[in-house]
């Protein structure tokens, strides 16, 4: 019969092609989630982590465990918390609302 089926003679498994690995996330990347942290006032890890985890649904350990892609996606959610921080909510829907609508430009 020759070669086996899922056989790899040594006890391991073939390399995987073609699947490269998730990368860091990047320098520029780091500066940017650590500046949006300080306008946020969050400044232990445990905060940081909790809020990358709500933001992405991504748990993380350390820094290190950031990919790169959820860092972009984390980057995105940060910008808006860091735009709405200082904007006073009245807790009326209309009142609070972000952009103007036709009326408001006529």
């Amino acid at each position: 019969m020759g070669e086996l089926l899922f056989d790899f003679g040594d006890g391991g498994g073939p390399d995987v092609v073609g699947e490269p690995l998730p990368k860091s996330m990047t320098d520029s990347q780091r500066r940017l989630i650590r500046d949006a942290f300080d306008l946020l006032g969050l400044k232990n890890a445990q905060e940081q982590f909790a809020v990358v985890e709500e933001l992405t649904g991504v748990h993380i350990r350390s820094v290190h465990d950031l990919q790169e892609s959820t860092a972009r996606t984390l980057l995105h959610f940060l910008g808006s918390r860091v735009k709405n921080a200082h904007k006073k909510n009245t807790g009326d829907t209309w009142a609070d609302r972000d952009e103007d609508t036709w009326i408001d430009k006529l």
